[in-house]
């Protein structure tokens, strides 16, 4: 039977949930930013980008985000994940503000390797927060339902910043048809002071655990085991850091297995993410927000896939992910 569950705690559950969910989601604001701004570029006579250089510019970019994972799990492990995501968060704001003034491609590949660094603090951050406030057994419904952080996020963003690059527009008429010349920096401008509301709202509404509000873990709240690890191994885990556990998990194959499996998933990702505006701008000669809100299908629909995996997995496999993952493959 299960044990009565507080009100006060439920109510922190669910706090969590939604401010983790908003902050993962408002990261996509300036991530896509540059992908919807790329629209319009070719019509500022100030800006001159190849085809190569805006190609550069999001290889810049993905690699210092990958990399920046790396390191920030260890140092969310260390300083607490609101203080990594405070950082993270700001870094965000800053990069994408000066991102609306750059003219020339090395600005932009520098903004675009501040902008990696910055992003990189989201994911660790939020799932140690989420780790920390439901246990095990929930974890593949719940986290269904929570990654519709980035297929949501990514769908509103490339909306949102479609639409400011069209209403802060220039109106022209060509061959007697009025058409608009999107603004390009409102791209940047626009979600940069979107995610700093999101970044007050994290600091004050946020903990990173539930101890510290005065509750217990979330083990021993649902009577689940508190250790997956044994006393010695937890010893050892304390002494030596999450770095040696890095360490350790480059040698897991299994590790190596899920990440060559999901390199592919993520290609296809990114192509849509950062290039679909542009493609569907080119084919049909729409605006920005018709050509965001096009390329925003793919994320839209990605919405039903994270929920029904995440409750097949917890129903149907048992709790096992292996078999939803290939199947999504």
């Amino acid at each position: 039977m299960d044990a009565p569950s507080n009100p006060r705690y439920e109510r922190w559950r669910r706090r969590s949930f939604g401010i983790t969910w908003l902050v993962y989601a408002s990261y996509h604001l300036t991530r896509k930013s540059f992908g919807i701004a790329k629209v319009a570029l070719g019509s500022d006579p100030s800006v001159s980008l190849s085809r190569s250089q805006l190609g550069l510019i999001d290889s810049t970019y993905l690699a210092v985000y990958s990399l920046g994972q790396f390191i920030f799990g260890p140092l969310v492990d260390r300083f607490g994940p609101r203080a990594i995501l405070l950082i993270g968060m700001s870094l965000s704001v800053a990069v994408a503000l000066g991102n609306g003034f750059a003219k020339v491609a090395a600005v932009f590949v520098m903004f675009a390797f501040l902008q990696g660094v910055a992003q990189s603090t989201g994911w660790t951050a939020t799932t140690k927060v989420m780790s920390a406030w439901f246990s095990l057994r929930e974890r593949g419904r719940v986290l269904g339902w929570w990654c519709t952080h980035y297929t949501a996020g990514a769908a509103f963003a490339a909306a949102f910043a479609g639409w400011l690059m069209d209403k802060y527009g220039r109106h022209t008429t060509v061959d007697g048809v009025e058409t608009i010349i999107p603004y390009w920096p409102a791209a940047f401008w626009g979600p940069a002071a979107a995610l700093a509301v999101v970044t007050v709202v994290m600091w004050f509404g946020l903990r990173n655990r539930p101890e510290d509000v005065g509750l217990p873990p979330i083990e021993q709240y649902h009577g689940e085991p508190e250790l997956l690890v044994d006393e010695e191994e937890r010893g050892h885990i304390a002494s030596e850091g999450s770095w040696q556990l890095v360490k350790e998990e480059f040698l897991s194959v299994n590790i190596w297995l899920l990440a060559i499996a999901y390199f592919p998933v993520k290609l296809a990702r990114y192509s849509f993410d950062f290039w679909g505006p542009k493609y569907v701008e080119e084919s049909l000669g729409t605006a920005a927000f018709t050509s965001a809100m096009t390329a925003a299908w793919m994320p839209i629909g990605g919405m039903v896939g994270v929920i029904t995996a995440g409750f097949l997995s917890d129903r149907l496999f048992q709790s096992r992910r292996a078999p939803v993952t290939i199947l999504s493959l």
